[in-house]
């Protein structure tokens, strides 16, 4: 009795083949009775089992490691030891070079701005042209070529290493991908104090306190510069605390600014900005009249401010030689009278005060000799 061989035959679904892509080999031998035994050969393929032979096997799934043609092999075997194999020749494509930059100069890598990222792939040897990118942020995808990217994910005062990932592929379908850990930077912490407010001919005291990062990824951020500037205008100064006088002719009872831009060796910087006020001085006019031979007339005094929230005044008369002359003094406001049986000439000393400053101002009176003076 003659029995029938089996025929052995497979196919795949796919029709490219890539380089270290999974490829299934799908079975399809049939036989009048029953097959016992299968055996594939892949020759140079990368099978399950660490060889390139897969024994009873239905549909093996099978990766290439190099590009080029590869022969396939598949024996099949029934019951009676009849069998049949066959063979057929796959190519195999070679897959993209990937590769790609990023800004990390000074300055461009900072996580308060967007991280910029540029392609630096190429084709494979096959000449299959690139077709399609695909980026991951970590936080993000992109499908740019060369696109720029902002880390909402990360603290821009903590900064942070993330990974990065490139996916090219070609126009039959074949990819590769490249992974990097990059570093976004940290911006400092800028922190200062400056006084709120200050009146006409004082100085602005302010302190550098800012913060910088020390992460264990990033380890070498570290303080480069300050600069400081008052209205817009740069200061000629880097210290870390100062007195700041402004010009005389500053305008008074408006807001004005202080900034502080705090620089890290790595070229990123942050700023802050505080409002600050400039108050005006009392200004006081003043006039006396001595009237002639007239003993005990009151002696004239008066002023006027050239400031309208002036709040308080006090006038106060002194004989330095009598102790107690005036016992009446001080007064709270410009209408005072008092004697005194001491003739001489008398500190009049005026104190004028708004809600923030103040001025003092020390003038003489002479007065003719009386028993008894009113003032």
């Amino acid at each position: 009795y003659v029995r029938d061989k089996p025929n052995a035959n497979f196919y795949t679904i796919d029709t490219n083949y890539c380089k270290d892509a999974p490829i299934q080999f799908l079975n399809n031998s049939f036989t009048t009775g029953t097959i016992d035994s299968i055996y594939w050969e892949f020759v140079t393929g990368q099978t399950s089992n660490g060889t390139d032979t897969i024994t009873n096997t239905q549909n093996p799934t099978v990766e290439f490691g190099s590009y080029g043609n590869w022969p396939i092999s598949l024996y099949v075997e029934d019951e009676y030891g009849c069998f049949d194999d066959t063979l057929y020749y796959i190519e195999v494509y070679n897959i993209p070079t990937v590769d790609f930059n990023w800004d990390d100069n000074l300055g461009m890598a900072c996580a308060d701005t967007s991280v910029c990222f540029y392609d630096l792939s190429s084709q494979s040897i096959n000449g299959n042209p690139l077709f399609s990118y695909l980026w991951d942020f970590s936080d993000g995808y992109s499908s740019a070529l060369n696109p720029c990217h902002y880390f909402n994910s990360i603290n821009a005062l903590e900064g942070s290493c993330v990974e990065v990932k490139l996916t090219v592929t070609d126009s039959i379908g074949c990819y590769n991908e490249k992974l990097d850990l990059i570093t976004i930077h940290p911006i400092p912490e800028v922190i200062f104090y400056v006084d709120s407010g200050i009146c006409q001919g004082d100085c602005y005291i302010i302190q550098d306190f800012s913060q910088y990062n020390f992460d264990a990824c990033i380890n070498n951020e570290e303080f480069e510069r300050r600069e400081w500037s008052f209205n817009g205008t740069l200061l000629p100064t880097s210290f870390d605390s100062i007195c700041y006088q402004p010009d005389s002719l500053l305008p008074t009872n408006i807001m004005h600014n202080f900034n502080l831009e705090v620089f890290t060796n790595w070229g990123c910087s942050n700023d802050t900005t505080i409002e600050v006020e400039y108050w005006k001085n009392p200004e006081i006019d003043y006039s006396i009249n001595y009237p002639e031979g007239m003993c005990g007339a009151e002696i004239p005094f008066s002023f006027t401010s050239s400031i309208l929230d002036a709040d308080s005044i006090l006038i106060s008369i002194n004989d330095p030689i009598h102790s107690g002359a005036f016992p009446n003094s001080p007064w709270s406001n410009t209408s005072f009278n008092d004697v005194t049986p001491h003739e001489g000439v008398f500190d009049l000393a005026i104190y004028l005060e708004n809600y923030r400053c103040g001025l003092k101002k020390l003038l003489f009176g002479m007065y003719s000799p009386c028993y008894q003076r009113l003032f």
